[in-house]
């Protein structure tokens, strides 16, 4: 039938469709299409859409970002973006890659080789990569899985001591901490490193055997890092892009503020200049502050006082003069680089390294490091934890990109994002470098600077490449903690986070659990176990929420003349009453888990179980109780009896507004057909309303469209206009029903 603009060919048209059969049959597409046929229009389908252009386009950004590039508008402003970051990136790398136990100058490494390769596949024109504390740690907790394991111990072991004098006397900035932290068993046998000691042990101090060590860990770190960069290549290219959906922006926080408090506890013995025991699993945080306070004593004054004013200095600039008049000023001030600078002064003039026993950076080579494909046949253990790292850099990064994106007006494609995440991370890892992430506070400053385009991140890169080819040695004499104190200045802000919670609250109480939740798991456990835990609470927390108030009571409230609203009884008002019918809303989807509840709901809330009125109707109790006859409200008395009997009265038809049920699966569709059909045993008609298109599906297939076909309406109007002809003209149409 042709719809008609006028008042009588629509009440034709609605009267004819009302009934969701009646609707299917007129405006359905019926057609039988087998899987052969699926998979042969798909492939037509994408052969046809192919743009060879458009494809390299879309795996390469950059190139759409130079051929529109607006040379006089955008080059100056992304010049002096990029310089500012680069100068934030030099000490920031140099220091969160301490986080990571291995050497310092990876952290350029790193910096500079994710930076180049997000500016040609990443489509943010904000983000700014490199290393950050979080994935940091995270990469540390990693190789320390390495260094612990029989593979990891028997290569310390079987290292040629004897290459070099072995009397040679070395200082003890020259000896990674990482030694005497990570092999205590071994040590044991021979004596453990200390900077107060240091001719203990000669054959373990001699630099090529710490060279190889780092060496050694450096591969392990570049293995695991192109490995997992490879599985998200793959991973982007098969539909995969939306994994860390799993995350949500709650648990992100949550774990990231938990990571905090291990960046910022592992920096603490820098602040004293004290020795510990380095540990992993199950509470390894109180553990380190016990650890901490029982060598208070042992503080090294000098470092101790070195360390403070850093935290001071680099606090009251950045608090004070750059976030103060952020709006006034066109470059913040390099507050952390003029630290740097003066630490390396002083520790150089006051011989701080001899003297006082200030640990320092040590030598830095110079020049890009060779590419070297690492053996994964190294890694393979260690895959599950390199994963989680790179999925947590990556959910972080992405955050940021979507947050810029929108705040900027621009598209994030989250396949590209993965994809350009994947390649940054196998580049990393080929040139002597570890997981990246983007910085949320250096991209920040990128986007609040006035920054265009990623050609603000090829600058900052430019500025790394220059320190990794001839500033590098310059940063000998630069004393650790000032490095340390550098980490916890900007870790700072994860710790503000803290004060939200509240706020987080009230805003939803769910989230707020996920939120906290999951700062705690991490504080007490391992990362990596943490952030499984964490996504298993929420996994479960979601499913709890889909278990409880599966239904409720509406009642109708005509918004206008034309559209009515259903709205729960609880916190609405002025309801329009209709004689002898129930209105009961299912807000969940219905599946196995809650398909019981679903009917034991109603049954509570309409009052009337259809299995006790059939029973005091044939005057006997079931032998048997099942679970739908366990409500609160059912008792043999006759008073109880008469009560029941007048409930029943008073409800004639229940109508069912399925319009918020996302999906259903047999088991629902069970509990739905029982429903019906118990409610139909004792003469209560169950009118279903506002089904969705996506179930409609599952209705034909196991039967219950042909059983039920005509208790199925459009929307609730439907049902009433139904409704309302059955008064009108009584029995003609209850066969139908």
């Amino acid at each position: 039938m042709d719809i008609v603009n006028t008042n009588e060919g629509q009440e034709e048209t609605f009267k004819n469709y009302s009934k969701l059969k009646d609707f299917e049959e007129r405006y359905r597409i019926h057609e039988n299409v087998g899987t052969c046929t699926i998979i042969k229009t798909y492939i037509t389908d994408s052969l046809r859409k192919f743009n060879l252009k458009r494809t390299i386009l879309q795996y390469i950004p950059i190139l759409d970002t130079l051929i529109n590039y607006d040379v006089k508008e955008n080059l100056p402003k992304d010049i002096i973006c990029g310089f500012i970051v680069g100068i934030m990136m030099i000490p920031q790398a140099l220091a969160y890659a301490r986080l990571s136990t291995l050497p310092t100058i990876v952290g350029l490494y790193l910096s500079f080789f994710s930076s180049i390769t997000y500016f040609v596949f990443g489509t943010s024109r904000h983000l700014s990569w490199g290393c950050v504390a979080i994935v940091s740690l995270m990469m540390a907790d990693v190789l320390y899985s390495y260094d612990m394991s029989d593979e990891g111990k028997a290569f310390i072991r079987n290292l040629n001591y004897s290459a070099g004098d072995p009397t040679h006397n070395i200082s003890h900035h020259k000896i990674p901490s990482i030694v005497n932290h990570l092999f205590p068993k071994y040590l044991e046998a021979t004596g453990p490193i200390s900077k107060s000691n240091s001719n203990n042990v000669t054959r373990i101090r001699h630099e090529k055997m710490i060279e190889a060590i780092n060496a050694r860990r450096i591969e392990i770190a570049g293995g695991l890092t192109v490995l997992s960069g490879l599985i998200f290549v793959a991973a982007s290219q098969v539909g995969l892009s939306r994994i860390t959906t799993i995350m949500s922006n709650s648990l992100i926080t949550g774990f990231t503020v938990g990571i905090a408090f291990h960046v910022a506890s592992s920096q603490i013995k820098e602040v004293f200049g004290i020795s510990v025991n380095t540990y992993r699993g199950t509470g390894r945080l109180f553990l380190l502050w016990l650890d901490i306070i029982e060598h208070i004593p042992e503080t090294n004054y000098v470092v101790f006082l070195l360390t403070t004013i850093s935290i001071i200095v680099i606090y009251l600039v950045k608090k004070c003069v750059n976030e103060r008049y952020k709006d006034s000023m066109s470059v913040p001030v390099p507050i952390e680089l003029f630290v740097v600078i003066i630490g390396i002064i002083v520790s150089s003039s006051l011989h701080l390294s001899q003297d006082h026993q200030v640990e320092i950076v040590g030598k830095v080579p110079t020049g890009i490091p060779k590419p070297k494909f690492p053996d994964l046949s190294l890694v393979t253990d260690y895959t599950s934890g390199a994963l989680i790292v790179m999925i947590v850099a990556h959910a972080q990064s992405l955050a940021m990109a979507k947050t810029l994106g929108m705040e900027y007006n621009y598209p994030i494609d989250s396949k590209q994002e993965m994809f350009a995440t994947g390649l940054s991370a196998v580049a990393c890892g080929v040139f002597s470098g570890y997981t990246p992430c983007a910085s949320i506070s250096r991209s920040l400053v990128q986007s609040g600077s006035g920054a265009k385009t990623q050609v603000a991140s090829l600058v900052a890169a430019g500025l790394i490449l220059l320190v990794i080819i001839a500033v590098g040695p310059y940063f000998y004499y630069l004393p650790t903690c000032i490095m340390s104190a550098i980490i916890l200045v900007n870790v700072r802000g994860m710790f503000l986070k803290l004060l939200t919670i509240p706020s987080e609250w009230r805003k939803s109480r769910y989230d707020c659990c996920v939120w906290v939740f999951s700062c705690l798991a991490t504080i007490i456990l391992d990362t990596g176990l943490a952030l499984m835990v964490s996504v298993g609470f929420s996994v479960c927390l979601v499913i709890v929420r889909l278990l409880i108030n599966t239904v409720t009571e509406v009642g109708k409230i005509q918004s206008s003349e034309s559209n009515i609203e259903l709205r729960s009884l609880k916190n609405y008002h002025q309801f329009q009453v209709v004689q002898d019918v129930k209105f009961i809303k299912v807000k969940n989807p219905l599946y196995f888990l809650n398909s019981e509840s679903f009917t034991k709901s109603i049954f509570e809330i309409t009052q009337i179980n259809p299995i006790h009125v059939k029973s005091f109707n044939s005057n006997k109790r079931p032998t048997e109780t099942t679970e739908h006859e366990k409500t609160p409200f059912f008792n043999e008395t006759n008073k109880e009896k008469n009560e029941l009997m007048l409930r029943l009265g008073n409800m004639k038809t229940l109508i069912l507004d399925l319009s918020e049920v996302s999906f259903m699966d047999m088991m629902g569709v069970q509990a739905l057909d029982f429903l019906v059909c118990e409610y139909d045993s004792i003469g209560v008609r169950v009118l279903v309303s506002s089904v969705p298109e996506n179930i409609i599906g599952i209705l034909h297939s196991t039967g219950f469209w042909a059983r039920q076909k005509d208790k199925l309406f459009l929307n609730v109007q439907s049902a009433l206009k139904f409704l309302a002809t059955l008064a009108e003209k009584p029995g003609e149409h209850d066969s139908k029903i």
